[in-house]
């Protein structure tokens, strides 16, 4: 496949992934200047990139810039397709101590970033009250 000036610079993977054998950011993403290079590799060879989207890497590495690997998706779904803290929790069904984490059993955002489990949130009020009960007073 012929691509424009300055867009020829990868190798082809046994994976079938297209590495980007230019300059990449910190993030790790080709750059041709200031725009990424799978976007540009994209918009060149499928077409344009709607407004508010973003691409997601279907094969997850970075460098890669073949298009067959890419999907346009919004902002949302790549984080939550990925592997950060974000998509993990989201991924999530049950708490530490295996409740599961249905709509009606947790609080959204009662800490930033975080879902709470209502029955572990009972057991650690129950808790402290009896502590309070057994010594008179309330902890600092």
């Amino acid at each position: 496949m012929l691509c424009p000036k300055g867009l020829d610079r990868y190798k082809v993977a046994a994976t079938g992934c297209w590495l980007w054998q230019g300059p990449l950011s910190p993030n790790g993403y080709g750059r041709i200047g200031k725009e990424y290079a799978h976007r540009a590799m994209y918009e060149i060879l499928i077409g344009p990139i709607p407004h508010r989207m973003t691409i997601d890497h279907l094969c997850r590495v970075r460098p890669c810039v073949n298009p067959d690997h890419m999907e346009i998706v919004t902002r949302g779904a790549n984080v939550l397709r990925g592997v950060g803290l974000s998509a993990m929790e989201a991924r999530q069904t049950h708490c530490i101590r295996g409740h599961s984490l249905t709509v009606h059993a947790y609080r959204p955002r009662t800490r930033p970033n975080r879902r709470v489990c209502l029955l572990c949130q009972r057991i650690r009020c129950n808790e402290r009250r009896a502590r309070i009960r057994a010594t008179g007073k309330r902890p600092t």
